[in-house]
């Protein structure tokens, strides 16, 4: 068929084919990388109703068959997990958009798990476009994992005394007892509108929630004052961090600030609300 975009100059018609042109492979152009950005990324989603004709032609190609193939791997895999972990497990195949799906399934869910990166990875620690929606909009905690993700390493939890925080902290030293590892907490006090408690005092009430829960002391505490982006991402590469769990009301986790964090962190991240 015919199809016919119009518009007026400049309203973004030549872009939205060159986009079409990069998703079907066509060679980009360091130009249309927006000045002081590192990196573009171009994603394209087909939503497409049930018996559309476009699935015979994926069919065709083996693109369906390919699909199938990795589902029942995926199911196999999560079957195997599961038996180890003693737990019940349902698995589900869905077509549509994937940021809407996933959101959708996250209303059902205690936990939303997805990778952090772009596929194919733009560059090694961007977020991934479906990872960026689910941090901003899931309703619950976020893990954002990646291949070769080692919970033997050192959990790192931040803590700033409020009550987010505190179920950060809970659910850091659970995670820490699942995978035998130490806990490490990250004491900050940048929280707007509140006198700031000392490290001391912070250290008292993360050792009053852990002993209420029936769990042990943290194995050691870092004190970052300020709680800025750079001193936590020094902090979680320093410690060899195999899980950051990130809780509380500071300014660094939120909106925009919270993105920016997790470009700079490749280790994997549990976002706790």
């Amino acid at each position: 068929g015919l199809t016919i975009i119009t518009g007026e100059t400049g309203a973004g018609k030549s872009i939205l084919l060159d986009s079409l042109g990069f998703v079907l492979g066509w060679r980009g152009r360091a130009d249309l990388v927006r000045e002081g950005a590192q990196a573009g990324e171009v994603v394209a989603e087909f939503d497409l109703a049930a018996g559309h004709p476009a699935f015979a032609v994926l069919d065709e190609a083996g693109m369906e068959r390919d699909l199938q193939l990795q589902a029942s791997q995926a199911r196999r895999a999560l079957a195997n997990a599961a038996a180890d972990a003693e737990a019940t497990w349902t698995f589900r195949v869905v077509r549509g958009v994937v940021t809407t799906e996933i959101l959708a399934a996250a209303l059902e869910a205690d936990l939303l798990t997805l990778g952090r990166a772009s596929r194919p990875p733009i560059r090694r620690r961007q977020l991934g476009s479906t990872a960026r929606a689910a941090v901003s909009q899931a309703p619950g905690p976020v893990l954002l994992g990646h291949p070769g993700m080692d919970l033997e390493q050192p959990v790192l939890a931040t803590f700033d005394g409020t009550p987010a925080a505190a179920q950060a902290l809970v659910a850091a030293a659970n995670m820490a007892r699942s995978g035998h590892s130490d806990l490490v907490v990250l004491l900050t006090n940048d929280v707007p509108g509140r006198d700031s408690p000392s490290a001391r005092e912070l250290a008292e009430q993360c050792e009053a929630i852990l002993s209420d829960k029936g769990y042990s002391p943290p194995a050691d505490y870092e004190y970052l004052p300020h709680g800025d982006q750079e001193s936590l991402v020094r902090a979680a590469q320093a410690r060899h961090c195999g899980l950051l769990v990130l809780g509380g009301s500071s300014p660094l986790l939120q909106g925009e600030r919270l993105q920016h964090l997790l470009d700079e962190l490749y280790c994997p991240v549990m976002l706790v609300r």
